[in-house]
């Protein structure tokens, strides 16, 4: 008895079917052994259709890409239709008229009872913006490799913790082939661990900083790295660290930067050899000077004694003077150039003692006013501070304040006026020196303190030195980790001002002015133009 077969049914299911189908985004196609379309859906016509014409006419309209050759792509389907082979997600690309699309293929048959395969489901999912951005993303690669490849600096990426080679240009594997001696290349490198590579000391070096970084995410520089090439040359490196953390992995990539600094570092070594050569050569010929000067002053001294005295005559007592106030010059240059040597060259030492900066200013200012008077200059001392006693190199206290006034004394004209002042705030006590002598221009003010520098002005070169005094000063106070000051314009006089930190050593002793009084010869040195 035939059964009833509800065609209806049958028909309303079938267009459920289709449209269930229609919306899948993959394209679904099923063929019979001859290769004829049963049923496809929107989404198959749609990825092989071509300028709007049949599906049938359209894949005869492109040609598959496959292994360097080109096949008709309706061939290609039928052709694993009618083998009955099945594969899956195979990538192809169809080319027709300058058009390319990329196309991934799966295709499984539906086989009777027999295992006869009857019918072919085909399946395609378009990849052809995918594969255009992978492609754009390879090319972007690649460009960025060759950039980092030209590059003139060794370029690491390390993975962390592992601490294997992730990445290495050029430069680094000649950077690890001569650091490490080894015949190394970059499949050498490429996965092996820091440890497998550099020498045990260095690795573990590299690792500290690596976890470092790792558990702080921050850009550091290494210490310089300094090896000789097999072929004996000396190279220093400065590494850069840069972490990159990834959070989807929790991994985390640092890129190693090595910096060639062997050029900055030979420069550095041949500047210092230089300086100190230059230091060493300043210093001989100070010391060669001093000697011979030293003794003609002591001479000139012993000359002076009344009992050689009376042996002069008038004129022999006058060029006798003239010498000795020359010497005096010769011996302050000399003197002045040593220490500036000594202190730029890093070998001045301090004598710091806790003394009473108020009173020792105030004793060298009555020591120089028989100097002073020769010139009819008043010479004024006031103190408003509290603070009296401070850490101070008396020594170089001294000469600091007697050469400023010996300068006041040189650029004030007769009958002028000298002030030496001592004023405190929370953190210096500051000694000013004060006159209404000649004054110094803007312009050059930045320049007093310089090496060497004189000025321009007239008056000025009348008083011609070496313009190495205030440069010692200027030396003097910084070691003493104090500064000066200076305001001055033309016509209206200088003002110098020095600042000491109000500090003390950590003693109950100080010491006594009594202990520390200026010599005769300090002050003739400093004043040698008007002195005797």
């Amino acid at each position: 008895m035939e059964k009833n077969i509800d065609w209806k049914n049958m028909i309303a299911e079938r267009e459920l079917m289709g449209a269930i189908l229609n919306k899948i985004s993959e394209g679904i196609a099923v063929l019979d052994q001859e290769g004829r379309f049963i049923m496809m859906n929107d989404a198959y016509s749609q990825m092989l259709s071509y300028e709007g014409r049949v599906l049938e006419d359209a894949m005869n309209s492109y040609d598959l890409e496959k292994n360097n050759a080109y096949i008709n792509i309706n061939e290609f389907i039928i052709g694993k239709v009618r083998e009955g082979i099945s594969f899956d997600d195979e990538i192809c690309t169809i080319s027709s008229k300058g058009e390319r699309k990329h196309i991934c293929f799966s295709c499984k048959p539906i086989c009777n009872e027999e295992g006869e395969a009857i019918y072919t489901v085909v399946c395609l999912h378009e990849m052809t913006k995918l594969m255009l951005q992978s492609e754009k993303i390879q090319q972007q690669k690649e460009y960025i490799n060759n950039i980092i490849q030209a590059l003139p600096t060794p370029v690491a990426v390390v993975a962390y913790p592992g601490c294997t080679y992730e990445f290495v240009n050029k430069e680094y594997v000649e950077f690890l082939k001569a650091m490490t001696r080894k015949a190394l290349d970059h499949n050498d490198i490429i996965g092996s661990t820091i440890s497998e590579i550099l020498p045990l000391a260095c690795a573990d070096a590299i690792k500290g900083i690596l976890g470092k970084i790792y558990k702080e995410p921050m850009t550091t520089q290494e210490k310089m790295i300094s090896f000789k090439t097999p072929k004996g040359e000396a190279k220093h490196y400065q590494m850069l660290h840069t972490a990159l953390k990834y959070s989807a992995n929790d991994k985390m990539y640092i890129v190693r930067i090595g910096m060639d600094i062997t050029s900055q570092v030979v420069l550095l070594e041949n500047t210092e050899a230089l300086t100190k050569a230059k230091e060493e050569f300043f210093a001989t010929i100070s010391h060669e000077l001093r000697s011979p000067i030293a003794v003609m002053h002591s001479i000139f001294q012993m000359l002076n004694d009344d009992y050689y005295k009376r042996e002069l005559n008038e004129k022999t007592r006058k060029l006798l003077k003239k010498a000795q106030r020359n010497n005096r010059k010769l011996l302050r240059l000399v003197n002045n150039f040593l220490d500036i040597t000594k202190a730029e060259a890093g070998f001045m030492q301090l004598r710091q003692v806790n003394a009473n900066l108020v009173k020792y200013t105030q004793y060298l200012v009555k020591t120089i006013l028989p100097v002073v008077e020769k010139k009819k200059i008043q010479l004024n001392f006031t103190s408003t501070c509290s603070t009296k006693r401070i850490v101070l190199d008396i020594e170089k206290y001294e000469r600091i304040l007697l050469n400023l006034l010996s300068n006041a004394v040189k650029y004030t004209q007769y009958e002028g006026k000298i002030d030496v002042y001592i004023h405190e705030d929370d953190r210096y006590l500051k000694v000013g020196v004060k006159d209404n002598g000649s004054g110094i221009s803007e312009e050059e003010i930045d320049k007093i303190f310089d090496r060497f520098y004189i000025s321009c002005s007239s008056e000025k070169k009348l008083n011609e030195g070496t313009g190495i005094g205030l440069s010692l000063v200027k030396r003097f106070m910084q070691l003493m980790e104090g500064k000066i000051e200076v305001n001055s314009h033309p016509g209206e006089g200088s003002e110098f001002i020095l600042s000491f930190p109000k500090k003390l050593k950590n003693t109950t002793e100080y010491t006594m002015i009594e202990e520390l009084q200026p010599t005769r010869e300090s002050i003739s040195l400093e004043f040698s133009v008007l002195y005797d």
